[in-house]
């Protein structure tokens, strides 16, 4: 809780994060599971929605030269 506010890190009124197409939530900060159901769908939360939630991880990384 004192991450979100000390960050101005965006939540739905359900608390849940808002997150962007590529699993961000801040920059820095990208989520998958739970975290990411508002964005991934409620697969979030098992094998198949890791997944989904790496590929776009992924896809993130290769445009923005992470890696």
């Amino acid at each position: 809780m004192r991450a979100i506010e000390a960050h101005e890190l965006p939540c739905a009124e359900c608390g849940y994060p808002i997150v962007d197409r590529g699993s961000r939530w801040h920059p820095r900060v990208l989520v998958t599971g739970a975290l990411a159901e508002l964005e991934i769908g409620p697969v979030s939360r098992n094998l198949s929605g890791a997944m989904r939630a790496g590929e776009r991880i992924a896809a993130v990384a290769r445009r923005d030269n992470v890696y």
